[in-house]
């Protein structure tokens, strides 16, 4: 659920990258024109991994791989690239989707992670297009996917940067990587059996923690009963209201106050780009007691923790803008009082102007909560109910974005939600192979003392999903 705050939390080292899909655990820029294929091989290939070489590897020499070195010269020169650089090095075409400013902001992110040792090629490779595997300082790896002209003077016309699994893990090692990053990690991995999970691997499976933006699963649980009720429709148009805007994650913050959308169009924008705006319309249009509701419906033991359920707004509110005493009454408040004081809330404005946002708030009071076998359970009761006629988009709505890139070869079907605050990760996948069995992974790390390092979680995500893959 993370907003844009200033200049400051824009350089953050957990943030996503550029064209974002949030809280995904991807990091991609690339115009939306490019779908070459450097990017469907880095795709395809999230369970392999790279033998190393014997002997040190070298860049190629090839355009493709002149941008490349070009590209790690820069990551370790720990220097923000010119204008006149970013001019010669990348299309028209690219900046005009990214533009230079936001690109070197974004490229400061991944400059946290290095220096950055050239690791080899994965897959094929081609003069104008070639995946790289760069193993940073911290430990996690790197998949570096470039597409350049096919003309002089090579331009780079996409960029594609993931975390990528580690080489040689096993069960053993997620979670030591997991415990690495976070005071407080959790993890189940199961077999979903006649619709109940199996363990495959777990460490704290039903420890509650804050989840951040994977409270949204429930919202869709709620819509969902409605929609059966005949208390909603999917293309039920609901208006924008300025009382009811979030801030980013998402884009409907920038929608003008009365212009409508469906129902469905904000349940797709809530979990494919964990719209914050959308998920807030959706609550209250719902009511937040019948998202508590679907909470328990969905297997939620730490409902209570929930109750009242919070909207987007009211936690930014709380965490960056009430005055103290009103945040110390509600930390200490009851259920009851609460849903009392968040009147109050509401009625105080949300700005965030030259608020910096990097050490967590409040995560043990203030937040949404599950643990990694309640959200298990939530991914598959929304399967579950996927199943029935008036239901089915939400199968879809899941899968729009799986968090990562797929190995489609192994995976017919992956859906995902995922959140993330300063001391706060949460991944949750719910993937049906194409030998028909199907599998559940959802982590949980929370650290009240600093931020979670993004690029080590999910190389540990990755690494069990690659494991999942090969159950």
């Amino acid at each position: 659920m993370r907003p844009k705050l200033s200049s400051r939390y824009l350089v953050s080292r957990r943030r996503l990258i550029a064209l974002v899909c949030c809280s995904a655990g991807l990091l991609l820029i690339a115009p939306s024109t490019v779908t070459g294929h450097a990017f469907r091989a880095a795709a395809r290939t999230q369970s392999q991994t790279i033998a190393a070489p014997s002997s040190e590897p070298q860049v190629p020499g090839t355009p493709a791989g002149q941008q490349l070195a070009w590209m790690l010269t820069l990551l370790n020169s720990g220097r923000a690239p010119t204008e006149a650089e970013l001019q010669a090095h990348f299309s028209e075409v690219f900046l005009n989707t990214v533009p230079s400013s936001t690109l070197t902001l974004e490229l400061a992110q991944i400059e946290t992670e290095g220096p950055f040792h050239y690791a080899g090629l994965e897959g094929s490779s081609t003069d104008f297009q070639l995946v790289a595997l760069l193993d940073g300082a911290a430990g996690a790896s790197f998949r570096m996917a470039i597409d350049v002209a096919a003309v002089s003077p090579y331009l780079i016309e996409g960029l594609f940067i993931r975390v990528a699994a580690k080489k040689g893990a096993t069960w053993r090692t997620v979670v030591q990587m997991l415990s690495k990053e976070a005071g407080h990690p959790s993890i189940l991995a199961a077999e979903v059996r006649k619709g109940r999970l199996k363990t495959i691997r777990a460490f704290h499976p039903t420890r509650t923690g804050a989840i951040g933006s994977a409270f949204k699963l429930y919202v869709l649980g709620a819509l969902a009963t409605a929609i059966e009720s005949g208390k909603a429709r999917w293309q039920e148009k609901l208006a924008i209201r300025e009382a009811w805007k979030s801030i980013s994650t998402g884009v409907l913050q920038d929608a003008p106050a009365g212009k409508r959308f469906s129902l469905k169009y904000y349940t797709q924008r809530m979990i494919a780009s964990s719209d914050n705006t959308a998920a807030d319309h959706l609550i209250r249009r719902l009511g937040r007691r019948a998202v508590e509701k679907a909470s328990l419906r969905l297997g939620d033991h730490a409902a209570r923790r929930n109750a009242p359920l919070l909207t987007t707004r009211e936690a930014f509110v709380l965490k960056l803008d009430a005055p103290a005493g009103l945040v110390r009454a509600y930390v200490r408040a009851g259920s009851k009082t609460r849903r009392h004081l968040l009147k109050r809330v509401d009625a105080i404005p949300l700005s965030t102007a030259g608020v910096v946002w990097n050490k967590p708030r409040f995560i043990d009071r203030i937040e949404w909560f599950a643990s990694p076998a309640d959200l298990g359970r939530a991914m598959v009761g929304l399967q579950r109910l996927a199943r029935k006629p008036k239901l089915a988009p939400i199968r879809a709505i899941l899968s729009k974005n799986p968090g990562v890139p797929i190995d489609v070869k192994v995976w017919r079907y992956v859906a995902y939600k995922g959140g993330s605050e300063p001391g706060v990760l949460a991944f949750s996948w719910y993937l049906q192979r194409r030998d028909g069995r199907a599998f559940v992974l959802a982590i949980v790390l929370n650290d009240p003392r600093r931020e979670i390092d993004l690029f080590p979680a999910l190389s540990a995500a990755e690494s069990a999903l690659a494991l999942l893959a090969r159950s």
